[in-house]
Parts: C-alpha cells; structure tokens; sequence
C-alpha cells in the first residue's frame, strides 16, 4: 500500500493482511519518519514483521487455500476481518468461530449477523463456552443469520472438527478464517482449562492433507 508524509509518496510492501495491520504500520511509519529515521530503514523494518502472533496469522503447509488465525471476537472485529480478507478472496470466503460463554450475549447474534452477510461457508463452533451449554451459546449466534442463509451453515462443537471440516471444504483460491481465538493457547469449559491452539490445530489438521496436481485433496 501507498503511504503519504510531507508531500511525498512511499509504497510500502508488507506480508501482513488486515485494515488494522495497515493503520498500525501507517502509524509506526509516521513514528519512524518524525523521529527522523531514514525511509529506506523504515520500509525495510516493516518488511521483516512477517506476523502478529494470532492477528490474522498465515498458516501455510503448502496448500492450494489460505489459512488465517485471527482473534477477531467482537463484531467491529470481525467485520473488519471478513471484509478485508473479502477482498483478496478469489473464490470461497470460510469462517470458523463461535463465541465465549459466560459474558457479552447480545453480540452472538450480531456476530451471527456479519458471518452470515461476508462468508460463504460458516461452521460455528466453541470458543471458552466456560460454565454455559455451548449448544446454547450456538443457538444465539444462529438467531442472528437470516433463514435463507442457513444452508451455508453448519454447527460443530468440538473446536478441532470444526477447523477439520473448514479445511476439507477448502480448495484453491478459497481463504480460511479460524476466528475468535487467534493467540490463546487454551480453551475453557466447565471449570477446565484445557490446551488448545488454532494455529498449532490448523498445522496438525493441514499436515494430514496432501494435494495432488489437479489440486485435488488426499486426506491420510
């Protein structure tokens, strides 16, 4: 993307995805530049932040989709990560999410809402239900997609299977968003708090699956 400072333009090329990855590098170029850092070293700084532990982390085992891990778990949140990954998706936009359990009730149907305007597929799943029925929990956010969307829906409690099930339905040009969690490294449930990482999930989940030339998935 383009950057401009003092009446100049600079093109900034990063790995990164997402509209708040592009204001907070827009911000850490102006820091750079008013403090008086040469461009080039800025640039190149920028350059080598390949990711944001769970901010809409790549997961690549050399699949023929894109995988992100992002810890988008608020509606502005989400929407802004479906319409960013939107745009850069040539063909199936798929969401993992779901939401935790024991706070905030009334965004699970607004987030139901946003997954159900921006993706193509939908799997909702657990995230930290902690002391609440996660079917219960999944109800709300399913009140929130309309009826005749709800062919692209599926539920699937069990976090693992979900990410499982997005993967499989997966093919070129298709991204993958595995959303609500992005870093955490546990899942909480009924007083447990149990491993769980999306990103180490997704690696384990894409390493049982090849693709052939056609681009056509073998599964182990």
């Amino acid at each position: 993307f383009k950057l401009k400072w003092a009446g100049y333009n600079f093109k900034i090329r990063t790995p990164l995805v997402g509209v708040y990855h592009g204001e907070n590098i827009a911000l850490a170029a102006g820091v750079g530049f008013g403090l008086g850092f040469d461009i080039k070293d800025v640039k190149a700084g920028i350059k080598r932040v390949k990711s944001i532990p769970g901010r809409m982390e790549a997961v690549n085992r050399g699949q023929p989709f894109s995988v992100f891990v992002d810890y988008s778990h608020t509606p502005d949140a989400l929407e802004s990560a479906l319409n960013s990954l939107r745009g850069l998706c040539q063909g199936k936009l798929i969401i993992v999410f779901g939401c935790g359990g024991d706070r905030d009730r009334d965004k699970r149907p607004e987030m139901g809402r946003i997954a159900g305007e921006l993706a193509d597929r939908i799997i909702v799943t657990n995230d930290n239900p902690r002391g609440e029925e996660p079917g219960v929990i999944a109800g709300e956010i399913l009140k929130g997609i309309k009826s005749r969307r709800r062919n692209r829906i599926r539920v699937e409690l069990e976090r693992r299977l979900a990410i499982r099930i997005a993967l499989t339905a997966a093919s070129a040009g298709d991204i993958v968003l595995i959303s609500g969690k992005g870093h955490e490294t546990y899942q909480m449930q009924h007083g447990l708090k149990q491993p769980f990482d999306d990103r180490e999930v997704a690696i384990e989940e894409l390493d049982r699956m090849s693709w052939n030339g056609s681009g056509n998935l073998i599964v182990d």
